[in-house]
Parts: structure tokens; C-alpha cells; sequence
């Protein structure tokens, strides 16, 4: 009879055990057999766009309605008909969307806007903030990557950073353009801002704000891309009693479309009366250094 020694029977017993697991626990597959990660499908957003209302009015410069019913209450609309509505800006300070201190500002600057011209932000060469800036007149360029949106804005060199699949921070300094954050929907690109400061308005009217504004973008291309359309969705219960929604659009413009160096306190130009230096004049110093 053959005898085993137990320096032949320990890794006899070893390999049988081995075997054994092997039949209950299936090998891994060859990582270069392994499936690659379905990549989510990004709409390409990317080009330089100029704000365009879908009536064909260039350059609109406050808020359009949102054409979809459902998107209600709507934004501040002007007052003002005819062919004064693209000079003078009268927000119909009765509208039930303002708190009280915010409806008696509105009323005594339309009462203002009568004989003389309301600054906002970009004529007096302070950063528009957010929702304002979605108003700028002049030419955005949105730059895509994998962890960011870059937004930039042809006046003031003006750049705006939305971090993608990030979450707003619990605690923010106000400063004028927030914390952005955002990520995709299928196509819609949403944009999530808080921490802004109440330096600025939120529209043409100067619609005032506090700190606790938050705004909710929603880009989207229509028209078969010709046209980027923005859906807002504007929170803060210090100035309105309720979120209410605003639409703008833009319209893309040629990939040969050359930005210029637009710097407000070198070009200090009001583009509603033409005017100029003497209207906005540029800041100087007379008192001596020594």
C-alpha cells in the first residue's frame, strides 16, 4: 500500500481546495475583455451666441416671457408700448410677484425713468451678476470641458465658471457672479447659482434682490441650433413672494465671429442714447499725489 506523507498531503489537499473554489466562484474576466462605460452623451453647446428674441427683435434687453404656460408666474414686464419701449424701462410695479419694499423701489425709478435714464449695472461698469447677465447684449462664447462650462461675456472680459456634477457648497461669500454649479439633462445644460451679493438687479428694470437669490438656468439649443434658448427659474423669498420663471434667446453666430475689447471704464458708451463721455463721464482724480 502506498503511504503519503503529509509534506505530499498538505498542498494535495491545498490544490483541491483550490479547485473548489474555483467552481463556486467564477474567474474574472480579462480586464481587456471587460465592457467599456457607456460615456453619457454631452449636447454640443459650444460657439459664440448673441441675445435674439425668436420675434426677430435684436438684442432685447430685458426678459421675455416664457412661451411655455406652465412656466408661470413670468418675470417684471415693461409697461412702456410703442417706440419708447426700447428707450424707457417701467416695470409694472403692481405685479403681486414684489414684496412691498421691492414694488415701491420700482415704482419711484419708473417715475424717475420719465426724465432721466436709469443706470444698471453694465453703464455704470459693475458686473451684471446673475440673472442679469443673461441679458448682455453682446456677444457669449461657451467652452465645454468634462469638469466645467466656461461662459464668456465680449463686455468687461466678463468670465463666468460653472463646476459640473459638483454640489453648491453649504456656505458661501456673496460675491457678484455666486457659485455656479451644474450638469446635463439629455440636452438642457442646468445651472444651479448661489452665494450672490444684492449689489445688482435682476433685469433691465433693476428688479432688486437680496443675498438669498438663487437662479436655476436651463440651456437648450432649438431651431435646429440656430437658436440657445435660456429658461430661468428665480428663488428668493427676501424679494418675491413666490419663484417665478424668465425666458431669453440667443442666436448662434458665425464660427468667424471675433470678439473686440470692450472695457467700460476706456469705453464708457451708453448705447439707449448714443451718447457718450459726457452722460457717463470717466472717473479721474484731480488731487495731487504729493
Amino acid at each position: 500500500m502506498r503511504r503519503f506523507s503529509s509534506s505530499t498531503f498538505i498542498p494535495a489537499a491545498i490544490a483541491g481546495l483550490c479547485a473548489i473554489g474555483a467552481l463556486a466562484w467564477p474567474a474574472a474576466a480579462p480586464a481587456q475583455n471587460a465592457p467599456a462605460a457607456t460615456a453619457q452623451k454631452v449636447p454640443d453647446l459650444s460657439g459664440v451666441f448673441v441675445r435674439q428674441a425668436r420675434n426677430g427683435i435684436a438684442a432685447p434687453s430685458t426678459f421675455e416671457m416664457p412661451t411655455d404656460p406652465k412656466l408661470r408666474p413670468g418675470p417684471p414686464m415693461n409697461t412702456v408700448t410703442g417706440e419708447r419701449a426700447g428707450v424707457e424701462w417701467i416695470a409694472d410695479s403692481a405685479n403681486p410677484l414684489l414684496l412691498p419694499w421691492n414694488a415701491e423701489y420700482l415704482k419711484k425709478r419708473g417715475e424717475r425713468e420719465l426724465v432721466d435714464v436709469n443706470n444698471v449695472s453694465w453703464n455704470i461698469c459693475w458686473p451684471s451678476g446673475v440673472p442679469q447677465v443673461t441679458l448682455m447684449r453682446e456677444p457669449l462664447q461657451l467652452l465645454q470641458e468634462p469638469n466645467m462650462v466656461t461662459m464668456i461675456y465680449q463686455r468687461d472680459h466678463t468670465v463666468r465658471r460653472v463646476y459640473l456634477n459638483e454640489k453648491l457648497p453649504e456656505k458661501l461669500t456673496p460675491s457678484w457672479f455666486g457659485h455656479s454649479v451644474g450638469h446635463y439633462e439629455g440636452d438642457t445644460l442646468v445651472i444651479e447659482t448661489a452665494g450672490l451679493n444684492a449689489k445688482t438687479g435682476i433685469d433691465r428694470f433693476n428688479t432688486q434682490h437680496t443675498e438669498q437669490l438663487r437662479v436655476e438656468e436651463r440651456y437648450e439649443l432649438v431651431e435646429n441650433g440656430q437658436f440657445l434658448r435660456v429658461i430661468l427659474k428665480i428663488t428668493d423669498r427676501g424679494a418675491f413672494t413666490a419663484p417665478f420663471y424668465a425666458q431669453a434667446h440667443y442666436r448662434r453666430q458665425p464660427q468667424t465671429t471675433k470678439f473686440e475689447e470692450v472695457a467700460c471704464a476706456e469705453n464708457n458708451r451708453d448705447v439707449t442714447t448714443g451718447g457718450g463721455l459726457g452722460e457717463f463721464p470717466i472717473p479721474k482724480d484731480d488731487t495731487p499725489d504729493f
